[in-house]
This record gives C-alpha cells, sequence and structure tokens, in this order.
C-alpha cells in the first residue's frame, strides 16, 4: 500500500479483500511485499545499525512505518504465520 499510494494506481479487492492496513496486517489480503532488513555484525557502522532496527521497532518507529501506509514487523505476527506456512506448503509441493 504504501508505494501504491504514492502512484496513480487502482487499488483492487482480492477474493473479496480491500487492501487495507488491517487485512493487508493479518494475511486476509492475499498480496504483499516483506521488506527485510539485515546487518553485517562485522561492518564498521554496525552499531548504527542495529539504533536504527531497535528504532524502527520502537514504539515510535512502528508509527512512523504505519503512516507511510506500510505494516511494521512487530505488528505482523499473523502475516509472518501465514508467509511461514505457504513457505511449507510450496516446498511441500516441490519435493512430490
Amino acid at each position: 500500500m504504501s508505494s501504491a499510494h504514492k502512484r496513480q494506481v487502482k487499488l483492487l479487492k482480492l477474493n473479496g479483500k480491500a487492501p487495507t492496513y488491517d487485512n493487508i496486517r493479518s494475511g486476509e489480503y492475499l498480496l504483499y511485499r516483506p521488506l527485510y532488513i539485515t546487518s553485517n555484525p562485522a561492518h564498521p557502522q554496525y552499531r548504527e545499525v542495529k539504533r536504527f532496527i531497535a528504532f524502527a521497532h520502537s514504539r515510535e518507529g512502528r508509527e512512523i512505518i504505519r503512516r507511510a501506509g506500510a505494516v511494521p514487523y512487530l505488528d505482523a505476527v499473523n502475516l509472518i504465520r501465514k508467509q511461514r506456512q505457504q513457505w511449507e506448503d510450496a516446498r511441500n509441493l516441490a519435493t512430490r
């Protein structure tokens, strides 16, 4: 949703579900794009990166992420579970 709101695109319902914050957070809306933040402990600026990640997980950081139209990681526990189940289902199909 965050990038779609910056462009003139039509947000479509899928399986009767609108692309709302709550539907994306719960996994009810089928399309989503995870954002991964990784870090390298050997990098000279690792401490600053850790501080940024901690801020992103803080109450203030999550509110900024929400205002940008994205779902913070800590708000999306059900979505994370659903994604893991999808990965497991895909692996099971690949091994058949």
